[in-house]
């Protein structure tokens, strides 16, 4: 009877455990580049948080395929999705202009608010380069996610 007791004491105490970092809850964000109505191959799409106060908020980004389809990852560890919020929406064909580091530091917030904004010397028009001025912005809702971005 005492070991049917400690079974159950342990089995009680075992959800409260944990298992490590809690999972971040992100949201399928998917979408199609387009640049004069062609689909945009090789462009990184980066959300970045409009409120940086909302715990667990992180930039999350994605690099278009050749068909100029995107999908999103999340913060340092490369969680599929986006954490639910509001996002501007950065857009760059020059990986050094986006920050191919951006997941450096401040647990996946990069800080993509004070980049430099690109020349707009590539396929992207230079005011979607920089988080200030942008005109993109988004609010990623729990579920399925499609942002088209036609430039």
């Amino acid at each position: 009877m005492r070991h049917v007791s400690r079974l159950v004491w342990v089995l009680t105490l075992l959800p409260l455990l944990g298992c490590g970092e809690a999972q971040l809850d992100t949201a399928e964000v998917t979408g199609k580049v387009t640049i004069g109505g062609k689909a945009a191959a090789g462009i990184l799409v980066t959300f970045s948080p409009v409120d940086s106060e909302v715990p667990n908020v992180q930039v999350a980004s994605g690099r278009t395929a050749d068909d100029g389809t995107y999908s999103l990852l999340s913060g340092v560890q490369g969680i599929e999705g986006a954490v639910p919020g509001k996002y501007k929406i950065v857009i760059n064909d020059d990986s050094v202009a986006a920050g191919e580091d951006y997941m450096s530091g401040d647990g996946g917030r990069g800080d993509v608010s004070s980049q430099e904004p690109d020349t707009g010397t590539g396929m992207v028009p230079a005011e979607y380069t920089s988080v200030e001025t942008t005109p993109k912005e988004v609010e990623v809702v729990l579920g399925k996610n499609t942002f088209n971005l036609d430039l």
